[in-house]
């Protein structure tokens, strides 16, 4: 075997997009697996943990309790003595998310048999709708997919890769009704449906009207009060079904507790990836080797990493902290990033092409006083600067970039005890971070009342007056009183001539009390990865297919832009299923 020498700064720049160094498969009983580099990782160097804090919102966690502790890939050399076991099978899938899942049930569905491990005890999901094209759940829906398609360009900057991009136009209707038979097969009924609702109103007025796209399993009877329908939770009960939906085929087997370490290529890592090494965290000694005719990647992104943030995404670095030494990786949605990019490791140290542009960090913006908290504030936003700075009426990922744009990042919602009940009477309903949305949506009495426990708990500023409101904000009063009073002739006026806010969301800031917010904004995770061709073929800095080696999900890179787009709802999640969905077909058809 011949080895190689690269540099861990030089691996993360992006050596191995030409080629260099993954593991290679000797014979067994000799040289074993290697993957050569310089030097392997220091103590400490990677510090993988939750990414910053979020306790400025609920976060609920699925009972899974799971293994903490660091990412899969290892960038040592694997000897062939530490080989415990070989197994084969036409399919590996690395990684139990919806993009794993998809593959691996598409991929048995086909024949092929199929081998799918997760480094979690039960997996993960973190969804709570997606979008299609001509599924049968949308009969009756028109949706031009010239239009789709432009606008998820324009959207995106025109910085993505137009293959992937026809792909989930074309092929998302069928992935959609594929993933509906597979939750057929399932006991507790999951079923996916339109969200029947405006979607020129769906939280991003101040943005071109989302395209109708939107479906979700918001109408499923089985899922649990506690699921938080709508805020990101149910897409753990769809996985842990769709788990279950994988034990009925003879041909899928399902591996917890186990971490994918290394990819197997071929021919001094220039032939086909023929093999995925994986470690055991349940006990179980020793690596095993599953060869597979195909290999998909679908392990997440990489926003725990902080060498791959610094190299990749360094805007996202400066706001993003790394206080824990541990991730628990059975949370089913967490704010802040929880996944150490295996994924990506694996396929840049196979000779995969990291993506052209720079990576587009998911932030999204909100407030803690209702509705969703990846949405924005209707009333008035001011800086530390006692400045309006924005219109109020922009969807979550774009609120967050305008806040940060901030003087340290800091403002604050405003708003009295009208707010509420306008909001009902322009035709909106407060519902809390993480509510059963089959409840009676919040009474503005119900709201005021929460608000005000959130003052006792310091959660919340309350004052009878904005002189004493901007004491207690660290504002200037007499800029605070202009503010607002221009601010509330605009709303008289019904046109907002600074800053062209919606009409409908003017809402005046009048008869106290003044309440107020810290405006939060979070990091959600990195959207980059390696490149695909319109099949999920991971390709190399030739644009040539590696051949054996797929990718889907977050996996994926050049599928968002500068930030997280919103031409359809649910468009990352949307782009998994139908990645997942392609590639277990077409590695299982090849």
């Amino acid at each position: 075997m011949k080895e190689r020498s690269v540099s861990r700064r030089d691996f993360l720049r992006g050596a191995g997009t030409v080629g260099v160094a993954a593991g290679a498969m000797a014979a067994l009983g000799g040289a074993g697996v290697a993957v050569a580099a310089e030097e392997a990782a220091e103590a400490g160097e990677n510090a993988y943990g939750l990414a910053c804090d979020t306790t400025w919102v609920p976060v609920r966690k699925a009972a899974c309790p799971g293994p903490r502790g660091p990412v899969g890939f290892e960038d040592r050399e694997i000897a062939a003595d530490e080989l415990a076991a070989t197994e084969d099978c036409d399919l590996v899938v690395v990684g139990a998310g919806i993009a794993g899942l998809m593959a691996a049930l598409k991929g048995a569905e086909e024949g092929a048999s199929v081998i799918c491990v997760e480094k979690m005890t039960r997996g993960r999901g973190c969804f709570e709708c997606f979008g299609a094209v001509n599924a049968k759940c949308q009969e009756g829906t028109e949706i031009n997919k010239v239009h789709l398609i432009d606008e998820m360009h324009r959207a995106a900057y025109w910085r993505v890769r137009p293959e992937p991009i026809r792909t989930y136009v074309d092929r998302s209707g069928e992935a959609t009704d594929f993933w509906q038979a597979m939750l057929d097969k399932g006991a507790n009924g999951f079923v996916i449906t339109k969200v029947e609702q405006a979607p020129s109103s769906n939280g991003m007025p101040a943005v071109t009207p989302l395209i109708d796209t939107e479906l979700g399993f918001y109408d499923s009877p089985c899922l649990p009060p506690d699921a938080g329908v709508r805020s990101g939770y149910s897409g753990i009960y769809v996985c842990l079904e769709m788990q279950e939906v994988a034990k009925q085929y003879d041909n899928l087997e399902l591996r917890f507790s186990t971490p994918a370490v290394q990819l197997i290529r071929e021919g001094d890592n220039a032939g086909r990836v023929t093999g995925v090494v994986a470690s055991h965290t349940d006990g179980t000694e020793g690596y095993t080797l599953f060869n597979g005719t195909y290999i998909v990647l679908a392990t997440g992104d990489y926003s725990t990493d902080k060498e791959m943030l610094a190299c990749y995404c360094p805007e996202a670095l400066q706001y993003v902290g790394f206080e824990q030494t541990e991730t628990d990786y059975n949370t089913s949605f967490q704010m802040g990033g929880i996944y150490g990019g295996d994924g990506q490791k694996m396929g840049l140290w196979a000779g995969a092409a990291w993506q052209h542009a720079e990576a587009a960090p998911m932030y999204q913006g909100g407030w803690g006083g209702g509705h969703e908290p990846c949405g924005f504030h209707w009333g008035l936003n001011v800086n530390a600067r006692t400045e309006r700075y924005q219109r109020e009426d922009v969807s979550a990922p774009y609120t967050a970039h305008y806040l940060l744009s901030q003087p340290d990042n800091i403002a604050y919602g405003i708003w009295t005890k009208n707010y509420p009940q306008t909001i009902i009477d322009r035709g909106q309903e407060w519902f809390l971070f993480g509510s059963d949305y089959t409840l009676p949506p919040k009474t503005a009495e119900e709201m005021i009342a929460i608000w005000d426990a959130g003052v006792e708990e310091g959660a919340y500023w309350k004052a009878d007056t904005l002189d004493e409101l901007a004491d207690q904000l660290g504002l200037d009063a007499a800029k605070l009183k202009d503010v607002v009073a221009r601010y509330n002739e605009l709303c008289k006026k019904g046109v907002d001539e600074d800053f062209m806010k919606s009409p409908e969301y003017l809402i005046p800031v009048k008869n106290p009390p003044f309440y107020a917010f810290n405006e939060k904004w979070v990091f959600v995770c990195s959207i980059a990865g390696v490149h695909t061709n319109d099949k999920f073929q991971v390709l190399n800095a030739d644009h040539e297919v590696i051949p054996g080696l797929f990718a889907a999900g977050n996996t994926v890179g050049r599928r968002f832009g500068y930030a997280y787009e919103s031409s359809g709802m649910g468009m990352s999640n949307s782009q998994a299923m139908v990645a997942g969905y392609v590639a277990g077909e077409t590695a299982a058809k090849a």
